[in-house]
């Protein structure tokens, strides 16, 4: 996955360089908002590997905020995220929290463990449309949530290396590089007459605490277009073990899953999947020799 490599990206100038600050704060203030919620990212703070702070990132910020008061408006601050990360089909938490977990950056795509076309310039046509939320019950997202609520509980095994080079549990490690992410952001901005508060985090997910069944999930409250692989097919794919996975389309007042075509040369039983050796067998060794219907051969 191209994204940019992650330890150089920068947020410097996000959502605006600060000398267009004056047209975009008049322009809202002329609307009449005198409120505004002002976003950002654990990756824009902290994108260059844990402990490594942005501080030119975060003295941007202090600058465009401390703006506010001259043009009438205050901001909340949210810490904010969607499907864990952007390398996960989403925006919030450093591409190393995933590599950290263990994932393949590369190979997300090509296991379906992320749906990535939003993030990286397509998710824009009418059949990608709104797929992007599904990215949370995907093996990445729903994994790294997981992990970082309940790592403690679900996967005791897991250690990484803190700073010192001690062995912790990575729930407590990531829990613990958020907190100190976000007192950095608080302690500069916090103190600004622009600043009325902070938002921890927008919308986490659960990831797979509490799931009812690997093989299903709740259609009524999770959004499901696409290929929707359940959580044992997301583990499968994840391994590397090809998974046929059902297809959602779009329709009223629920999705519709596709129905499952079958191959025209299993229809003619030329050929039949063998389900002891878990692979494809020929049935009609001939069968393009010879007219399907006469047995008369092909001339």
């Amino acid at each position: 996955m191209d994204l940019g490599a992650y330890e150089s990206v920068t947020f410097v100038g996000r959502p605006f360089p600060l000398e267009e600050a004056h047209e975009h704060f008049s322009r809202l203030r002329r609307w009449g908002l005198t409120f505004i919620r002002f976003l950002v990212t654990w990756e824009a703070i902290e994108h260059a590997g844990p402990g490594i702070y942005d501080m030119q990132y975060l003295t941007y910020v202090r600058k465009l905020l401390s703006l506010l008061p001259q043009y009438g408006m205050t901001a909340f601050v949210s810490i904010h995220q969607d499907v864990w990360s952007r390398y996960s089909g989403g925006s919030g938490a450093p591409a190393w929290t995933l590599e950290l977990a263990g994932f393949d950056l590369e190979a997300l795509e090509e296991t379906g463990a992320a749906w990535l076309a939003g993030v990286k310039g397509g998710g824009h046509v009418d059949s990608e449309r709104g797929v992007w939320p599904c990215g949370y019950t995907k093996l990445a997202a729903a994994t790294m949530a997981t992990l970082f609520w309940a790592g403690d509980t679900f996967a005791p095994r897991l250690l990484v290396k803190d700073k010192d080079g001690k062995s912790v549990p990575i729930q407590q490690f990531l829990q613990n590089a958020y907190l100190a992410m976000s007192e950095l952001l608080a302690r500069t901005v916090g103190d600004l007459d622009g600043v009325l508060g902070f938002e921890m985090m927008n919308e986490p997910h659960r990831g797979y605490i509490d799931l009812q069944s690997f093989h299903s999930w709740d259609y009524n409250t999770g959004l499901h277009l696409s290929y929707y692989p359940t959580a044992l097919q997301s583990f499968q794919l994840g391994a590397g073990h090809p998974t046929e996975v059902a297809v959602w389309t779009r329709s009223f007042p629920m999705p519709t899953r596709r129905p499952r075509g079958k191959c025209i040369w299993a229809m003619h039983d030329v050929w039949g999947w063998d389900v002891v050796k878990n692979a494809g067998v020929v049935l009609r060794e001939h069968y393009f020799m010879k007219h399907s219907v006469t047995g008369k051969k092909i001339d």
